[in-house]
């Protein structure tokens, strides 16, 4: 017997269902993984700057951001930022690598310590070549990181090495994230405070009808006497 053409339709739209809903179910049982386990292994896939990493763990790709250090950005193409890119390439990238998840960032990106094989923390190797900055507003207790960067700094390392001194990330994001002209000056947006709706306009009243009416005249002495009891 052939099954009508309507019902295997039926059926394979079902198929589709079932398997879109295994996959996000999947995707979703891997996140809760990692957050269950904060502690795990994965290769080093990419390197989209010098502190951000998208690491394979089990076939998902996972973004991270490197622990304690911010590196130029991409944005804006800041100076160093592919030399800083190239620095993490040539440490870890194809490593499999050790993740330690801290926290999340507003950006709501995993915070995470990223050790190599033989030991050796990514962010301790950037900070000391002189390719990123010790983020201190947030990790004011990452001493390491605060002494290697200080060494970076006198000996010209990396970044440090310009003429000029070099614009913190943080800032650097401030100033090329607005929306940007065509010679590639920032807008300025000016802030309106208090704003509120306006108020419909007032229709003026007709002044004519009170002018053309006559004006009563003055009531004389004996008038007023007679009005009085």
């Amino acid at each position: 017997m052939r099954i009508p053409y309507q019902i295997r339709i039926r059926r394979w739209l079902m198929a589709g269902v079932v398997l879109s809903i295994l996959a996000l179910s999947f995707a979703a049982w891997g996140q809760r993984t990692i957050i269950e386990h904060p502690k795990f292994k994965a290769k080093v896939k990419e390197v989209v700057e010098g502190d951000l990493l998208i690491l394979d763990y089990n076939g998902q790709d996972i973004e991270v951001r490197l622990y304690g250090i911010d590196a130029p950005e991409k944005i804006g193409n800041q100076p160093y930022w592919k030399e800083s890119k190239e620095a993490a390439e040539k440490y870890c990238l194809g490593e499999t690598v050790e993740v330690d998840i801290t926290k999340t960032n507003v950006l709501k990106q995993w915070i995470a310590k990223v050790y190599l094989p033989d030991g050796k923390n990514v962010s301790w190797l950037m900070a000391e070549s002189g390719y990123a900055w010790s983020f201190n507003p947030h990790y004011r207790h990452e001493v390491t990181i605060r002494r290697l960067e200080g060494l970076a700094i006198r000996n010209k390392r990396g970044l440090w090495a310009a003429a000029e001194k070099p614009i913190p990330p943080w800032d650097w994001f401030k100033q090329h994230s607005r929306p940007q002209k065509k010679d590639g000056k920032a807008l300025k947006v000016k802030k309106v405070q208090n704003v509120q709706k306006a108020k419909p306009a007032m229709k003026a009243q007709p002044v004519q009808k009170a002018v053309e009416q006559p004006l009563e005249a003055p009531k004389k002495a004996e008038e007023l006497n007679e009005e009085k009891p």
